[in-house]
This record gives structure tokens, sequence and C-alpha cells, in this order.
């Protein structure tokens, strides 16, 4: 194992939470550099609060109890008023589902069925739930070490054209997009290619279906964050700063690309300088700072959301409890955390040894 799994867990919250931020400003103009982005992760966005609440309830109800994550994520949402249901922006969605698969990253049936449980919840999702199958099959994959660029985006065709059967007589949304993915992987174009290729798809898509006027534009958007990163999967900043390079929904293309490559190359293949970059805030205000002393943990009633989110404890305190740690106010999770598969523990009950 080149990476510990609690770092991937790390690498994946974080990588999404800079490739947002990263995402949510312009691009410089002129030739792709390398040069340490503004990363100002003290803003508080409100698709952090999603990640929390996600996570949060997840450690709280020990799985997936689907009206306390759906109820804990409206309120992080729209904490003023969670009585109305708020259309999710596309990053929220996104942040939402991703400790959601992260819990469940080794149980592919399992994880599917929770993704299909959680994104039904939500309107706004319908448009692109292949994107969200295809982003949660690139995590679930590098937390397994079994991802293979080449064969991630045959399972995506596969997996794409039967999330895409078009109900009532709608197009087949996604095919294209997915399509013309693998030919640019398969070609190795180059990002301006692919950009406006893929683009030219979905404002064609625009075009011919006006009423759906938000999924083309996503799907377009969830294609070229899987080429950023599927194209420099052992490079984090270069996936994400490509996806930086789009004209719309940077943000998502950001925070998608910079999910799967966390995922895949760990915490350590974040640049030291942007994780820097990042911890540069007040103490206990960042979205990466370091755990404050922790508060009696329980089962009460959902608390509102804090005005922070600290990613880095918080996927340490996900990774607790998908490793079945009993109590995690006490328990030190650092990078030597060792586990024991779940199924290696039913293994050896029979034979007195667990």
């Amino acid at each position: 194992m080149r990476y510990s799994l609690l770092s991937r867990f790390r690498g994946a919250l974080l990588g999404a939470a800079l490739g947002a931020n990263l995402g949510s400003e312009a691009p410089p103009s002129g030739r792709l550099g390398y040069s340490r982005p503004n990363i100002q992760l003290n803003r508080h966005p409100a698709w952090a609060g999603m990640a929390g609440a996600s996570a949060e309830s997840l450690i709280r109800c020990g799985g997936f109890d689907v009206e306390d994550w759906h109820q804990s994520c409206v309120l992080a949402w729209k904490p003023d008023d969670p009585s109305t249901e708020a259309e999710l922006t596309p990053v929220a969605a996104l942040m939402a589902i991703l400790p959601l698969v992260l819990f469940y990253h080794e149980e592919d049936l399992i994880w599917q069925e929770h993704l299909w449980r959680a994104s039904s919840l939500w309107s706004s999702v319908g448009g692109w739930k292949w994107g969200l199958w295809a982003f949660a099959y690139g995590i679930s994959q590098s937390l397994q070490e079994k991802l293979s660029p080449a064969l991630a985006i045959a399972n995506i065709q596969k997996m794409a054209k039967i999330v895409s059967l078009p109900p009532d007589g709608q197009d087949e949304a996604p095919l294209v997009e997915v399509d013309k993915l693998a030919d640019l992987l398969a070609t190795k174009a180059s990002w301006d290619r692919a950009v406006a290729e893929l683009t030219a798809i979905g404002g064609e898509k625009q075009r011919l279906s006006p009423v759906r006027s938000g999924a083309p534009s996503l799907n377009t958007a969830f294609a070229l964050a899987l080429y950023s990163f599927l194209s420099t999967p052992e490079d984090f900043r270069l996936s994400v700063v490509l996806a930086r390079r789009t004209d719309s929904h940077r943000q998502l293309t950001g925070a998608i690309a910079g999910a799967l490559s966390g995922a895949y190359n760990g915490i350590a293949g974040i640049p030291l300088s942007w994780q820097m970059c990042a911890r540069q805030t007040d103490t206990g205000r960042g979205l990466v700072s370091e755990p404050l002393p922790v508060e009696p943990f329980s089962l009460s009633p959902i608390p509102p959301p804090t005005a922070s989110v600290s990613l880095l404890p918080l996927a340490s305190r996900l990774f607790a409890a998908w490793a079945g740690i009993y109590n995690l106010n006490r328990q030190n999770i650092d990078s030597s955390a060792s586990i024991i598969v779940p199924m290696l523990i039913l293994a050896c009950a029979p034979l007195g040894l667990a």
C-alpha cells in the first residue's frame, strides 16, 4: 500500500475543498503555471458545512440513517429556515455525498444503493446522476487501490447507459459526453481540445433541450473533471489546475478533480505549499485547523451547524467510525492507525480468533 487509508480519507476531503476554493476564482491569463494559488479556506462556504453535516450524521448514527442524514444536510444548507427545501448547488450536493462514499467505499452494492437513495432526496440532482456515480466509483476504487484509468472509463461508459435510460421519453443525457470522454482519453488529447469538444457537446444539448437547461452543462463539468483527473492521475496539482481552466462550473470541476486525486494520491500527494496555505488561518477557524478539545459525544438531537468545519479532524473521525473505534473521543487517530477488515473478523470468529 503506497498510502494509508486514513491518508486517502484526508486527501479526498481536503482535495475537494482545495479544488472548490481554487475554482471560485477565474484562472489567471497566460500559460499554465505552478505558482502557489490564493486559497482562502477561512471563508467557510456553505458547501463545507454540507461535508461536516454528512460526516457527523454517519459518525453519530454509525452508518447511513436517511432521515438523520437528510435533516442534518438541510439544516446545514439552510439553517435559518430548515422547514423549507432549498435547492442545493452542485458543489453542495457533491460535498454531502463524499463522506457517504468514503464510509461505504469497500461495499460496492451498498454505496450505490445509498447513493441513489441520497440523490433522490434532491430534485436538482436528477439530470446528472451518472456523474455522481462516476465520481463515487472513482473514490471507491481509489480507496481500494483498484483504480485503473482505462478500466475506469470503460465501467463508467457501461454504467452511464444504465443510469441514463430516458424516462418519460427524455433524451439520453450523458451518453455523448461519456463516449467523447473515452475517445479523448484514448487519444491523449490536449486539455484545450477536451474543453472545446466537450463544451461543444454541452452547448448543442443545451440548444436542443432548453427545458433541462442545467443538466447538459453539469454533465460537461463532470466529464471535464474526470478527464482532468484520469489524464493526470499521479499529479494532484496539475489535475486541479486544469479543472479550473473551464468557462463554467469551475468550482464543481475543481471539487471533483480534487477529491478524486486526493483519494488516489492521499494527503501526501497534495503540495505542501497548498497545505500550508490552507493552514494559515486563525486557530479553530480554518477548514483544516488542528483539532480542538472534543466535547462529550452523545446521540442527542442534531446540533446546529458550526461556523467552521475542520476537515482533517473530521476525516480522522469519519475514518475511526468506519474502522469501528468504540470511543471516538478518547482515541488519538494518526497516520499510523491500523485497522481490522470486518470480513476478516467474521472469518476468524469460528476459529476463536476474534
